[in-house]
């Protein structure tokens, strides 16, 4: 890595030797557990006696343990504005854990193209307790370990309207700078207010990033919050080279409804879209796609989680990692991926689906990756020329192990180029005689 005008340029494969992480191999921090734990027994004035979380956890009556449980999931069932009052060690115990890797996807992309700054100012909308900030220390936590020559220093500006959330927040990160390393530095500034979309959040200041995670949603407002509105104002704190990051819960409705924003921002010109979902094949002056995508952080559960499934919550139970979307706007038309130019001997996935089908025939395509399954082996696409049906990928027991192990590191919002691949029942096939490229 090398430092251009303060921006990280990364070489050769050190973005996927970083960040590029497997299927569960990568642990929750112990550390970071430990400092969550310490909270909860604070709030529930208990003194904890030893660092083993199971058995910490174990300590804690039953009825409150139950309470989290029970209000975790009764949560989201109305599509109404939440009520934090009595939800504040909920959030600590099961949200703050299962939030806060889902940033280091879009901040992987800002990577990607040497976007991410070695000095960032961000503002974090909408904190709650702290899973944002949090997340962004740990990816400059690794960078920081990497590079221990270089410098690297965070200002956070963390916005609320709950003072108890707040101080989670700054509680949290205080005790996280005594385990950084001592080229990494950290200012916080806190920032008690509700936040509407009439007003103007922050005067004369300007970020390298403005973030909000779980905010844009019905969950977080009543019926007069405009988020087209709030996000366009917000132009006005952002530097040139600045991004805007959203992260919204994985589900179909609010994805949809995230899209449905994202293509208004950028057809009227507000933002240009950086990342992900990018158009392969042609530039696209509107954007009117609002299919449904879905990202995960290969993350461990963390035993804050596992000790709640062994206590009774059935809530993403089965589910190793908490799905998410995201998206990254800019003002500067830069975009992840550039569109491709020279087609050569690729296909665009319409002209597979739509053209006279070949028994044995196979195919070069290339797209954005959508959304991924482990459990069935495949991978969802697109390129920009079939919007509103989902074409998966399927890799055969057969392929090659190069092919297997890109699989498991392969993450929303990469472009890949898949060769010599079979299309059969509206889906494609990669087997031995295939193989597969990946652009993180």
């Amino acid at each position: 890595m090398y430092i251009n005008q303060g921006k990280m340029q990364f070489e050769n494969d050190e973005i996927k030797e970083l960040f590029g992480i497997k299927d569960g191999e990568k642990d929750f921090p112990i550390y970071l557990q430990n400092i969550i734990v310490d909270l909860i027994y604070k709030e529930i004035g208990l003194v904890r006696t030893n660092n083993d979380i199971f058995s910490s956890l174990s300590r804690i009556d039953k009825n409150v343990v139950l309470d989290v449980i029970q209000n975790i999931e009764s949560m989201y069932s109305l599509i109404q504005k939440t009520d934090y009052s009595n939800k504040y060690l909920t959030y600590l115990w099961y949200y703050l854990p299962n939030n806060i890797y889902k940033v280091w996807a879009p901040l992987i992309d800002l990577a990607t193209l040497g976007e991410l700054k070695t000095n960032i100012k961000i503002l974090d909308i909408g904190t709650g307790p702290g899973s944002l900030p949090i997340g962004v220390i740990e990816l400059y936590k690794v960078l920081a370990e990497k590079f221990g020559e270089q410098k690297f220093n965070i200002e956070f500006f963390l916005v609320d309207s709950q003072k108890k959330f707040l101080e989670y927040a700054n509680s949290i990160l205080n005790k996280l700078k005594d385990f950084l390393p001592k080229n990494l530095n950290i200012k916080v500034y806190l920032k008690l207010c509700e936040v509407n979309s009439k007003e103007i959040l922050v005067e004369n200041l300007k970020f390298d990033i403005i973030s909000m995670s779980n905010f844009i949603n019905h969950f977080e407002h009543n019926d007069d919050f405009d988020a087209f509105e709030f996000l366009s104002k917000l132009k006005n704190n952002l530097l040139y080279d600045g991004s805007i990051i959203i992260i919204e819960p994985g589900s179909k409705e609010e994805c949809r409804d995230m899209k449905l924003l994202r293509n208004r921002l950028v057809n009227e010109g507000v933002y240009n879209l950086f990342s992900p979902c990018l158009s392969i094949w042609e530039e696209r002056q509107n954007i009117n796609c609002s299919c449904f995508t879905s990202y995960s952080m290969p993350i461990k559960k963390p035993e804050l989680i596992s000790f709640l499934n062994e206590m009774g919550l059935n809530k993403n139970k089965y589910k190793e990692y908490v799905a998410f979307n995201y998206l990254v706007l800019r003002t500067d038309g830069l975009m992840k991926y550039s569109v491709c130019k020279n087609k050569q001997s690729y296909y665009t996935i319409k002209e597979v689906v739509e053209g006279n089908f070949e028994v044995g025939k196979r195919y070069n395509i290339k797209g954005i990756v959508k959304t991924k399954s482990f459990k069935n082996n495949s991978f969802c696409i697109c390129d920009g020329s079939v919007t509103d049906r989902n074409f998966w990928i399927k890799i055969e027991n057969d392929a090659v192990d190069e092919v297997k192990e890109l699989f498991n590191r392969i993450n929303m919002g990469e472009l890949v180029n898949v060769k010599k691949v079979q299309f059969k029942d509206n889906n494609f096939i990669l087997d031995k005689k295939s193989k597969l490229d990946v652009f993180f």
